[in-house]
């Protein structure tokens, strides 16, 4: 489990923790666990999700690029995570 999920919440009758169910990065249905290829498109779930995951990659270096150019009033800068950390 990654550090933007959070654990399922036990189920209030029964007590137990419902099962996650994997979704597939190709339309956006679920599967169930341990399907190699989705049930509704076909595609490879874990090729999909490894793409997924590389292109939240790039968008989250795109966030804070842009994060650190609005810090420093515009101007381009060389690493965006050390933005602020200096005094100017």
């Amino acid at each position: 489990m990654s550090g933007s999920e959070q654990a399922p919440a036990p189920n209030a009758l029964t007590g137990r923790v419902a099962e996650q169910l994997p979704l597939c990065r190709g339309c956006r249905q679920f599967t169930r666990p341990g399907e190699r290829e989705c049930p509704f498109c076909g595609g490879d779930v874990a090729a999909l999700a490894s793409r997924h995951a590389h292109h939240l990659s790039i968008a989250r270096a795109a966030a804070r690029d842009l994060s650190a150019r609005i810090a420093a009033g515009g101007k381009p800068v060389d690493d965006p995570r050390q933005v602020g950390t200096s005094e100017e």
